[in-house]
């Protein structure tokens, strides 16, 4: 492995950048190590293939129609390639709705992106809405963030609707129309961001995806709840569960021109400060390695 230092000389020899080399300089003359928070909950980290529900801890999600826990697919009949949770029917004409973590590049989704098929009366005719669900077991104040976006574009018509049900009854946290003409994809999509939801054991946060054209269609879907500015994992600036070189580029810009093509820079604020600054260098890199 080496000194941290020899591992920073390392990043800087195998990244081309140049202003990477000004990341570098700032972190060689740091002397203390900024602690990294993680998320609360985040769908596509705690994503699971083999548990419906699937416990976190501090919470609970769930992957249904209407609200009831849908069954593991081994091979979806809308898709052999693909495993995921759908109707145990899994025939043409109930296979809806449908929700996977892409194993490949899926249309306007990467690997590892969680994405829902909404439910239509052409093949889930007896089921309910795709709605993912996340029960709390945890009090706080939190910061609820995601995106959604089509992962193709045939003229067919999504809306989501984001909706905190607590004691004093359910609150529209984020809701709208997922267009499939162009203005909304992978890169620009329809963000959210609600800080200081208060959150209580037994809390729920739902997240509905239902058709408003004659058949649903895909929607990639992004949710997570974090105490920080950052709603998945600080460093992880490209969103690919992973924090690595390919998350230079992006940090880098945030750095320096307070904005990166395709993603947002909260997960950049490496100390939590409201802005990607030099203080986040150290805790950057120290992520990196």
């Amino acid at each position: 492995m080496g000194t941290f230092s020899d591992r920073i000389s390392r990043l800087s020899a195998t990244n081309g950048n140049p202003l990477w080399r000004i990341v570098v300089g700032v972190v060689l003359i740091s002397t203390c190590i900024t602690a990294i928070a993680a998320p609360i909950a985040d769908l596509r980290s705690d994503w699971s293939n083999t548990s419906n529900p699937n416990p976190g801890l501090f919470g609970t999600w769930s992957y249904t129609e209407n609200g009831n826990p849908l069954p593991p697919i081994a091979q979806w009949a809308g898709d052999n390639n693909v495993s995921g949770w759908g109707p145990p029917g899994n025939i043409g004409g109930d296979f809806l709705p449908f929700f996977f973590k892409a194993p490949t590049n899926y249309g306007d989704a990467e690997p590892g992106d969680i994405i829902v098929h909404s439910t239509d009366g052409a093949n889930g005719a007896a089921h309910g809405p795709a709605i993912f669900i996340w029960t709390s077991s945890m009090n706080g104040t939190v910061t609820v963030s995601g995106s959604v976006w089509p992962t193709r574009l045939i003229d067919r018509l999504n809306e989501f609707q984001l909706t905190h049900f607590h004691t004093g009854g359910p609150t529209v946290l984020a809701s709208g129309a997922i267009l499939e003409n162009g203005s909304i994809s992978r890169c620009n999509p329809i963000r959210f961001r609600i800080p200081g939801v208060v959150i209580s054991t037994g809390d729920v946060l739902t997240l509905r995806i239902e058709k408003l054209s004659m058949f649903g269609d895909f929607a990639g879907v992004n949710l997570a709840l974090s105490t920080d500015n950052c709603p998945t994992t600080p460093g992880d600036l490209n969103n690919d569960g992973k924090r690595d070189g390919r998350d230079i580029t992006h940090f880098v810009h945030c750095l320096v021109d307070n904005a990166s093509p395709c993603v947002e820079c909260y997960c950049g604020d490496m100390n939590n400060s409201g802005a990607v600054d030099l203080g986040d260098v150290l805790g950057f890199v120290a992520a990196l390695l």
